[in-house]
């Protein structure tokens, strides 16, 4: 799920189920066609991993913690600010 704008667009309702597939098909095919290119569908065409990572780290981490009876998560960032890890909390 893309939650922000790019572009002045939202594209956070097309992002799931058949219209994400159908949508980036058609991106292909214009591409393939050589009526676009690939730079002609950045962020504010398609959620993509840039916009979506973030997402999927917690959603991970909702799996993780699911799988462990519960356990606390830690999604772990580098100085940065880039994902590094989603592992289970450790105790000591």
């Amino acid at each position: 799920m893309k939650y922000t704008p790019s572009n002045g667009k939202f594209v956070g309702q097309s992002s799931y189920g058949y219209r994400s597939f159908s949508n980036f098909v058609e991106a292909c095919a214009t591409i393939n066609a050589g009526d676009k290119s690939v730079s002609d569908f950045d962020d504010g065409h398609f959620p993509s991993v840039h916009t979506t990572f973030q997402g999927t780290a917690i959603l991970e981490a909702g799996r993780i913690s699911l799988d462990n009876d519960c356990r606390p998560i830690d999604i772990v960032y580098d100085e940065g600010g880039k994902l590094v890890e989603v592992k289970l909390r450790e105790f000591k």
